[in-house]
């Protein structure tokens, strides 16, 4: 097996959603369009469209058996409850219920899976209109026409005719989130096909773009000014705009704030047409507006939704600025991971309201970081040592794996197999770019994916570098290297041994690749009138780590084979016990293991976090070192033949 290889594949399918995310927002499509739709089939417990009740009882037996293949969650006791509100909701449309029911039904429906299975209902960038329009003209203009009518001459031939988004009775039933599953997946037995070809990005910006089509540019610019006197903010966040109807952003406005239908039309028309893309991607503000959330939740006694918040506040927040803040502020991570690990801790115990001083805390905390971050660095010689020291921190653990592998191969006479070496290492600066490339231009990394990574890369390669550290271990009391590697010079290594020490090469590095891409992406878009200063940083950086690779080198060809064994063997132990708690923190941050918090401090620095699991990890891995230490020195004192 190529480990490398291997590897670079897994980390490129984890960017990519999993299959049951797709079954999930079908699933989701469906009752979505249960809800818009019935009300088109059924009126005053009549059947007024037989063709469409028909496809109403479909698809409503259809939603039950697409949620039963789904993979079982975390909490099976919610997975049950949906499962009886889908046959509440068969019920209902086989005894022609009030579309009122119907709709309430399906909304709760929705929002217990998407919370259920944490489904991201909204893109993490605002959407481009520009381009959408651009999208839009090429590829749906035929069908719905230009300006959005659907009355073009393909439009007259199709059966059932494609949706007209300048009716507000279809707008009313649409939401960006559904018109997004619908370009995913289509509409089977319509002309609608699916657009899934397109990237998650641009089916995003397409499903923004329809609710300008009604809405004039005059319209937009009275709404803004409506839009400006308005207290009522919270409407404005992604978010909300993507998971909402037009008929639903009405109600909210109406609730608002004591105005006439036209000026909620003008409203409207500037949340739809003129505010998503005049939002600037703000992952703190998001999170601030998620701990809000949490408060208000808390205060309500909802302790599932309060703790969904925090989650999300975490995963698609805060997460999504620790690049930037690692560049500029690396100090304040840890405390800050740790008041959200404390306040999610205190959510799920017995008394709710133990969590809002951490809440509020976690908040001003925030508040604090938003402020800093505001201020650019305006000191080049502060960018440029930020930028040495990014790279310093970032790359050490790496160089120092690779050159220490680098100087056992060398010392033993292996200078065939550093060839692989070079190609981990190689090739995991090219997955690093390569994975950068693929977030930003076809798809979108979420918080929860990118601690997904790092989590799987941390555990792969702790368990690569424990398989290699043990086989060096068992090389230290090998009697007479010297003979043993002139006369074994060409057995020495194994195949599997070789790719092993390969696979440690391109994990180790693909480890820091990404996160330092990400945080010098972060750290130039934060420096502009320095950008020279950090690549000037980048450069002495690197070159320090070019001599601390060198230094290593030679000192290994210097030291006694037995010694510098010792010493590899050692290094990557200890460097495999770091990783096995980082990876079991970050998958436990994405609630993929269970975590039981400590009262404990944080020492990122060495992988320790305060959770019982990571621990257990990495006490075992200290165990079995010392078994290891004992086996070959106690135990079984090896001899190896003079001859």
């Amino acid at each position: 097996m190529k480990p490398f290889l291997c590897s670079l594949v897994l980390m490129l399918l984890l960017v990519a959603h999993p299959a049951w995310a797709d079954e999930t927002r079908r699933f989701l499509l469906i009752v979505d369009y249960i809800g818009g739709d019935y009300a088109a089939a059924v009126q005053g417990g009549k059947v007024i469209n037989a063709r469409e009740y028909k496809e109403m009882q479909s698809f409503s037996a259809d939603a039950l058996s697409l949620f039963a293949a789904l993979p079982p969650p975390a909490d099976p006791q919610a997975f049950g409850r949906i499962q009886q509100k889908l046959r509440d909701l068969r019920g209902f449309v086989q005894n022609k219920a009030d579309p009122t029911d119907v709709a309430g039904l399906t909304r709760e429906i929705k929002s217990a899976t998407v919370s259920l299975y944490q489904v991201a209902t909204f893109p993490l960038k605002p959407p481009l209109l520009k381009r959408a329009k651009k999208l839009y003209k090429e590829n749906c203009a035929e069908c719905h026409g230009v300006d959005g009518r659907a009355n073009t001459t393909r439009a007259k031939e199709l059966k059932p005719p494609p949706s007209n988004f300048r009716d507000p009775s279809v707008m009313a039933a649409l939401s960006p989130f559904k018109a997004f599953n619908v370009l995913s997946f289509g509409i089977p037995g319509t002309a609608m096909a699916s657009f899934d070809a397109f990237s998650e990005q641009d089916r995003w910006y397409l499903a923004f773009y329809l609710f300008t089509l009604r809405f004039t540019p005059t319209e937009i610019m009275q709404g803004e000014i409506l839009w400006r006197r308005r207290s009522q903010k919270e409407l404005g966040d992604l978010k909300t705009l993507a998971s909402l109807t037009d008929g639903e952003l009405l109600e909210r406005l109406r609730a608002g704030k004591n105005e006439s239908e036209e000026e909620r039309r003008s409203t409207l028309a500037f949340l739809r047409g003129g505010l998503p893309e005049r939002m600037v991607l703000d992952p703190l503000s998001y999170a601030l507006a998620q701990l809000q959330q949490s408060i208000r939740m808390v205060k309500e006694g909802k302790q599932q939704e309060a703790y969904q918040a925090v989650l999300e506040a975490y995963l698609e927040g805060f997460e999504l600025v620790e690049p930037e803040l690692r560049a500029n502020q690396p100090d304040k991570i840890p405390d800050i991971e740790a008041l959200f690990l404390s306040a999610r801790r205190a959510l799920k115990g017995p008394e709710l309201t133990l969590a809002l001083p951490l809440l509020t805390q976690l908040s001003e905390e925030l508040i604090r970081v938003q402020t800093d971050l505001g201020v650019k660095p305006s000191s080049p010689t502060l960018v440029f040592f930020n930028s040495m020291a990014l790279i310093l921190r970032e790359g050490l653990e790496a160089a120092l794996i690779v050159a220490a592998i680098l100087a056992f191969l060398r010392l033993s006479g292996q200078h065939r197999a550093m060839v692989y070496v070079h190609a981990g290492w190689i090739g995991a600066l090219g997955a690093s770019v390569l994975t950068w490339l693929v977030a930003e231009f076809l798809i979108t990394i979420s918080g929860s994916n990118r601690e997904l990574i790092e989590g799987i890369a941390s555990l792969l390669a702790a368990v690569v570098l424990f398989y290699v550290s043990y086989w060096l271990l068992a090389k230290l009391e090998a009697k007479k290297w010297t003979d043993f590697i002139r006369s074994k010079v060409e057995m020495a290594l194994s195949t599997g041994h070789v790719m092993a020490l390969a696979g440690v090469s391109f994990l180790a590095v693909y480890r820091e690749g990404l996160e330092t891409v990400l945080f010098y992406q972060a750290l130039l878009f934060s420096s502009t009138s320095a950008q020279g200063a950090v690549l000037l940083g980048f450069v002495v950086g690197l070159a320090f780590l070019l001599v601390v690779i060198v230094a290593i080198f030679r000192l290994g060809l210097r030291i006694p084979l037995r010694y510098f064994f010792g010493f590899t063997s050692g290094l990557l132990y200890v460097l495999a016990t770091i990783f096995a708690g980082e990876g079991i923190y970050r998958l436990q941050q994405v609630e993929l293991l269970h975590g039981t918090p400590l009262n404990l401090p944080f020492f990122p620095i060495v992988g320790i976090y305060p959770n019982l699991e990571g621990l257990l990890v990495q006490g075992s891995t200290v165990i079995l070192f010392i078994a290891s230490l004992l086996w070959f020195f106690v135990l079984v004192p090896r001899r190896v033949p003079t001859s």
